[in-house]
């Protein structure tokens, strides 16, 4: 999308915004009217420039409002490459967004919601994220979201994923910092090489992760 149509279509998007509390008894149904179909068009985008677009677009509303709806898309999402999408805008919207998947995270009890939860933190950098994440280590119920074999990915498994990408820089948790990344969790790893590199991790988090989940900082 050139410069000029993006002006042009968040020109248009802020025109809506701007009279729709004169054409509506609801305000606020409207703001959220006008979320959910940044949402639609962000998900349908094709190119990066589209998705920076809305992004900016929905930095006009109120914060945790955009965030709040962010959380139902995700756990609404309908397939791992759509539920990975939203990625790009959680990151987007921090640190808003990355806090409300912290506050929700720390409450979710169904194993679905929770996966895609914890995936969705990949660009959430900070101590809370690592936190949640390891407090999600002992969590063993399979996640079939998405799964192309019949061997998925668990709770855990995808914490430790998460965790392993975003460590992996750290000497003092030795982890591959090669491409090939050897020691990620795939559906294909074997279950009791899934719980040796768990319990690995978990003794290098041991010293270092304090508080509980979802405390301060995304």
């Amino acid at each position: 999308m050139n410069a000029t149509f993006r002006r042009g279509w968040i020109s248009l998007a802020l025109a809506l915004v701007a009279v729709a509390p004169l054409l509506h008894a609801d305000p606020l149904a409207d703001r959220k009217a006008e979320i959910e179909m940044a949402f639609d068009q962000y998900v349908a985008a094709k190119t990066e420039d589209q998705r920076t677009a809305v992004i900016d677009f929905l930095q006009h509303f109120d914060r945790p409002l955009v965030a709040s709806a962010l959380i139902d898309h995700i756990i609404a999402s309908r397939t791992g490459e759509e539920a990975t999408a939203y990625n790009k805008l959680v990151e987007g919207l921090n640190p808003d967004g990355c806090q409300a998947l912290l506050d929700r995270l720390s409450i979710e009890t169904d194993a679905i919601p929770k996966g895609k939860l914890i995936v969705a933190l990949r660009h959430c950098q900070s101590p809370g994220a690592i936190s949640a994440l390891a407090a999600s280590l002992d969590d063993t119920r399979p996640v079939p979201f998405a799964a192309h074999t019949s061997h998925p990915r668990r709770v855990c498994d995808l914490a430790y994923d998460e965790l392993f990408l975003k460590l992996r820089n750290e000497p003092r948790y030795g982890l591959d910092t090669s491409s090939q990344m050897k020691g990620i969790i795939l559906e294909k790893t074997p279950a009791t090489e899934r719980y040796a590199l768990i319990a690995k991790l978990k003794q290098s988090l041991a010293p270092t992760v304090s508080g509980s989940p979802n405390s301060s900082g995304t």
